[in-house]
């Protein structure tokens, strides 16, 4: 869920196969192969041929969505499930040869059954960090493409997912991007299939984030396709950049702008007013973690991927702060904590950010918020502050925005 190059996932378990025709696959590959994918030029407006989403006629409430890793072992207790709306399962992957593959807590049947009793629709996020380098391959090869559609339909519909939210970090080359194509569509038809036989409806949604990862991608894959788009909008800062900045600033204060870092708003705005998707398609994304820096103040030069990078959960910064960290506020109100012996600082939300962002999501129509990821808010009396802060801050129903 983050630019991060290096960040690993392990601890995959392998699925039986399932072994599928390959004519699917070859007929959408020949048909995005013969129409070059450019990027798409900036839209102020909507075709009117785009289609209402699921989002919009399924659901009152604006989107309150959550992922949840497959690493931690989560028990329903453990999450504030008449605070949501979405769960999206983090993460499944595939092998080189396009057999699925889950982790050790991926299905979570209990949760699953749980998460239905309260209304909260439970979808298979698919990727990650990295994903781009197996999952390329596997949707430009017609047989590996159809095997891992095939296997992740079939564990959807098996273990009573409401969806699948696909998160390919990133399609950055003209081959990348055709082949997110090519599964995108299949997916597509898959899915409008498993519809059919079941009589049940499926959601089918993106991560994405900033436009830097995009450029090959044109608009209509992502507006013709996905019932929401989950914009996340964290990691303008980290061990890829040489600035200690904050990673999640909703504006530019004013040394951040000095500096050129990435906001929330910019990021949001690629999507919207850039690229033209209606508002009521995005879903804001806010981290439930901060990004601290050793040995140097804010925006201070830092070396890249170097110790002096660090990441904590919410509920460490929790603790720093109950410690004697101090805690300050840049002039656009993003909260940065400061080490006693000024040794490290950390930029993160909480609570009091949380508010203002999901404040400023609800004012420009979007159709909801969610965090990367539940179980770094959850705290030891098992509350999630950060989470409970947006929900207070959401309509108990949506109203109607102008795009």
């Amino acid at each position: 869920m983050s630019k991060a190059p290096l960040m690993q996932f392990t601890s995959y378990l392998n699925l039986r196969t399932r072994q599928r025709p390959t004519c699917v696959a070859a007929m959408l590959l020949a048909l995005v192969a013969c129409q070059p994918l450019t990027a798409a030029p900036p839209q102020t407006t909507v075709p009117s041929a785009a289609q209402p989403n699921k989002s919009d006629t399924l659901d009152t409430r604006p989107i309150a969505l959550v992922y949840l890793p497959d690493w931690v072992d989560t028990t329903p207790d453990m999450l504030p499930l008449d605070d949501l709306t979405h769960i999206c399962h983090a993460f499944a992957t595939a092998t080189p040869e396009g057999q699925l593959l889950t982790g050790d807590h991926i299905p979570n049947t209990p949760l699953i059954k749980e998460a239905h009793k309260h209304g909260v629709k439970m979808l298979l996020s698919v990727g990650g960090a990295d994903s781009d380098v197996y999952l390329a391959p596997i949707a430009q090869d017609p047989a590996k493409l159809d095997r891992f559609i095939g296997e992740l339909i079939t564990f959807v519909k098996t273990h009573h997912y409401d969806g699948i939210d696909l998160d390919w970090e990133f399609p950055l080359t003209q081959e990348s991007a055709q082949g997110l194509a090519a599964m995108v569509h299949q997916l597509k038809l898959e899915i409008e299939q498993l519809e059919q036989q079941t009589g049940k409806d499926y959601l089918l949604t993106r991560a994405v984030g900033g436009g830097w990862a995009y450029t090959h991608v044109p608009t209509e894959l992502f507006r013709d396709n996905f019932d929401f788009l989950n914009v996340m909008g964290y990691d303008c800062a980290g061990p890829w950049e040489e600035t200690a900045a904050h990673h999640a600033p909703l504006t530019a204060s004013t040394q951040g702008a000095a500096k050129n870092v990435e906001t929330v708003q910019s990021i949001l705005n690629h999507w919207k007013d850039e690229r033209g998707l209606p508002a009521s398609q995005l879903v804001l994304g806010m981290p439930a973690y901060g990004r601290g820096f050793k040995g140097v103040n804010m925006f201070d030069p830092v070396e890249k991927n170097s110790p002096a990078h660090a990441e904590y959960s919410y509920a460490q910064i929790t603790e720093k702060q109950a410690a004697g960290w101090t805690l300050t506020r840049l002039d656009n109100g993003a909260p940065w904590l400061i080490a006693p012996d000024q040794s490290e600082i950390i930029g993160f939300d909480d609570p009091q950010s949380i508010a203002q962002k999901t404040q400023w999501a609800m004012s420009q129509g979007l159709a909801g918020v969610f965090f990367w990821e539940a179980t770094q808010d959850r705290m030891a009396d098992n509350s999630h502050p950060l989470i409970q802060a947006a929900v207070k801050n959401l309509p108990l129903q949506n109203t109607p925005q102008p795009q």
